[in-house]
């Protein structure tokens, strides 16, 4: 996985490609880390802040159920009351889902709405893909 970042990335930086012809499995993240629905709000929150994410895929048996967004656990953080509520109860609609095949340039105006898209092979998902993938890949 490292390899294919470093040499998407240097093909960048040589000319060879402009980051919209890069393919999304390239720079995607494949680690795919999620909660189940029946996990806690409290869980939820803990693996959001340790990795430092803003939304998080609700997945059962390989399945995207639904995202958990930061501004949906507001309430929750400040009341630890309410730690132990599932998922399932505050869980928005999934993130969109592309194919690991697709170019980046395909998904820009998606991610400007969504902030992240599930990337899949076949049926199963296989990776995530931020905003934040893409600006690590821009000559900025």
């Amino acid at each position: 996985m490292v390899y294919s970042i470093v040499n998407a990335l240097n093909r960048i930086s040589s000319g060879e490609q402009t980051i919209d012809q890069v393919g999304v499995k390239d720079l995607m993240h494949s680690r795919l880390i999620f909660v189940k629905p029946t996990d806690s709000i409290k869980k939820a929150i803990m693996i959001m802040k340790e990795n430092d994410y803003s939304q998080i895929p609700v997945m059962e048996n390989g399945k995207v159920l639904g995202t958990v967004y930061q501004k949906d656990l507001i309430g929750f953080a400040s009341n630890p009351t309410k730690a132990n509520i599932k998922v399932r109860e505050v869980m928005g609609v999934p993130l969109p889902e592309i194919d690991e095949n697709a170019k980046i340039g395909m998904i820009k105006s998606v991610l400007e709405s969504w902030g992240a898209v599930i990337v899949k092979r076949k049926d199963k998902a296989v990776g995530i893909f931020t905003i934040y993938d893409l600006f690590k890949a821009s000559k900025i």
